[in-house]
């Protein structure tokens, strides 16, 4: 087994790794005494140890960060850039596309919930000071 292949299994069963010093602390589903992944903890304890110090391992899971990258692995990048951010969908609504809730004229249809515009609070707050 690679330190790919243990750091993939290790993900695979939701497996978190932390270092205290030169000791390895793994938290998860233990490992039976013959499993292959428990010898190949064994076989890269220093380099795990060392991947875990320097930051090197994605902060969602055991992987190796993507190139670039300073938090997350490939995979949990790719599940970041598709998640929309609340900043992503005010420029959205900056740049004059519609909320879903409003109709063409610009109304709340929703009435559940309250529409803050940024300008009108800064207008408000300076007012107030």
């Amino acid at each position: 087994m690679t330190l790919g292949e243990l750091l993939d299994a290790l993900a695979a069963r939701a497996t978190r790794v932390a270092a205290n010093g030169e000791r390895l602390r793994h938290v998860g589903p233990r490992f039976a005494d013959g499993e292959p992944v428990r010898r190949a903890l064994a076989t890269f304890h220093d380099e795990i140890v060392h991947l875990v110090t320097n930051r090197r391992l994605c902060c969602f899971c055991p992987r190796l960060l993507a190139v670039g990258d300073l938090i997350a692995c490939t995979e949990h990048r790719v599940m970041i850039e598709e998640t929309p951010m609340p900043w992503e969908q005010a420029n959205t609504i900056a740049s004059g596309e519609t909320e879903p809730c409003r109709n063409i004229n610009g109304v709340c249809q929703d009435q559940k919930h309250a529409h803050v515009g940024f300008d009108e609070f800064l207008d408000d707050y300076r007012a107030q000071h």
